[in-house]
């Protein structure tokens, strides 16, 4: 056995475990700041790189690359370094691979047949890669490798970390998706729910008051039996409305008359996954042809607001608009409800 592999072998894992004990749940999500990352990102994680007590964020990109964000603790990041990795990665964690007390980052290949390693200087930077075969390294690290998710919506995979990335007590989210070359930070709030409701709302039966979807209609079907439509119920109301559900990755959508960007001030829905930590997309449609999809997850089984306003393109016609839907297991009270969704 070569030190390299000694040095796998001998694994202690010591997982940055913020997200499982710290941050409070939020009530509600502010809209999305945006940062650049490498060629199409399949995976995050997060842990503190540099000691400074902020979170830091580790994107896997798809050209063997992975772009390292170090955290300002206000949310926001300096600009991402890049680096070389070994293997076609799917899955990344942070952990401290060789029991230095400093955070390094992990990859899985697909299968998980081969881990690159990107040993951390304790400082936010890395050495260069190494390469180990799985049965060469702690059976805990694989199993943390495997167990990442990442999910299909209808153009994109997409992967998210929790974390208090502003360290104000509240759960946020750092989202990444393949089709975008950037992870969008979602910051927690509480209070959303006391928020007066529009005066006016481009998008007709938002809450489905009427107990019908109309004039929502279903859009694009990526779902795989066994799969329900969305439908209008009253299932675990929210102020007296009624929650589309749905069970699959199905999308509910409306088109509306064309409006500036420039005069809306809130695009924004109430979502719920009973099931918990499940993503719900949002697709913004334009006039021109073109189309932003979003994606954000439920922190837990109860009601989240959602705020898409800053993913709104500036200079651009809005004349349509659709949530996707997913499922989590095969009951109708594992789909997701939506509710008091705005456009105004």
């Amino acid at each position: 056995m070569s030190r390299r592999q000694q040095r796998f072998a001998s694994l202690t894992i010591t997982l940055i475990t913020f997200c499982l004990v710290g941050p409070g749940f939020a009530t509600g999500f502010r809209a999305a700041r945006h940062f650049n990352v490498g060629s199409h990102p399949v995976a995050i994680a997060a842990g503190d790189f540099d000691g400074d007590g902020n979170l830091d964020l580790a994107v896997l990109n798809n050209n063997r690359s992975v772009s390292v964000l170090t955290g300002l603790g206000d949310g926001t990041f300096r600009d991402r370094v890049d680096y070389t990795i070994g293997v076609d990665g799917r899955s990344i964690v942070v952990a401290d691979v060789n029991g230095d007390g400093k955070a390094d980052i992990a990859i899985g290949s697909a299968g998980t047949r081969t881990v690159s390693v990107l040993a951390g200087r304790g400082d936010g930077s890395f050495q260069n890669h190494s390469e180990s075969s799985a049965s060469h390294v702690s059976g805990a690290l694989v199993t943390l490798l495997n167990n990442q998710k990442t999910y299909q919506t209808a153009a994109q995979t997409v992967s998210v970390v929790f974390g208090d990335f502003n360290r104000d007590g509240l759960e946020d989210q750092a989202v990444t998706s393949s089709r975008n070359n950037n992870v969008s930070i979602l910051l927690g709030t509480k209070g959303l729910e006391n928020a007066a409701p529009p005066a006016t709302n481009l998008l007709m039966n938002p809450g489905f008051e009427s107990g019908a979807l109309s004039p929502w209609v279903q859009g694009r079907d990526f779902c795989s039996s066994p799969c329900r439509n969305w439908a209008a119920v009253q299932s675990m109301p929210k102020a007296g409305k009624f929650d589309g559900g749905d069970e699959g990755n199905i999308e509910l959508v409306q088109n509306f008359t064309a409006t500036s960007t420039s005069s809306l001030t809130k695009v924004a829905l109430w979502v719920r996954h009973p099931a918990g930590s499940q993503p719900i997309a949002a697709d913004l449609f334009y006039t021109d042809g073109t189309d932003d999809e979003f994606v954000a997850f439920t922190t837990d089984a109860n009601w989240d607001a959602l705020d898409f306003t800053a993913d709104l393109a500036t200079g651009k016609m809005l004349d349509g608009f659709s949530v996707f839907g997913f499922s989590g297991g095969g009951s109708i009270n594992m789909n997701t409800f939506i509710d008091n969704a705005v456009i105004h």
